[in-house]
């Protein structure tokens, strides 16, 4: 989202100005990708979306109908986890 190294100081006019319309409507979430990572491996990214973990779920629920968001960090592969 953030080209070329997830720089904070970009949030603003990367993130908050082009999605404004959207983000005041609608749910917002985001995965980070590998630029992204690049600067304090994404934390402040997803600190400034308001998301505390690289990896999380969401379900939405509407009409009677539940979906279930996941939102994976390919960045981090993590060995030896038991799915």
């Amino acid at each position: 989202v953030v080209y070329d190294v997830g720089d904070p100081s970009l949030f603003a006019s990367r993130i908050d100005a082009p999605y404004a319309a959207l983000s005041a409507t609608r749910p917002f979430w985001i995965a980070l990708g590998n630029h992204d990572v690049a600067t304090n491996d994404g934390n402040d990214m997803l600190a400034h979306m308001g998301l505390g973990s690289h990896w999380y779920e969401e379900v939405l629920q509407r009409d009677g109908v539940s979906v279930q968001l996941l939102v994976l960090d390919s960045n981090h592969v993590y060995r030896g986890i038991s799915w």
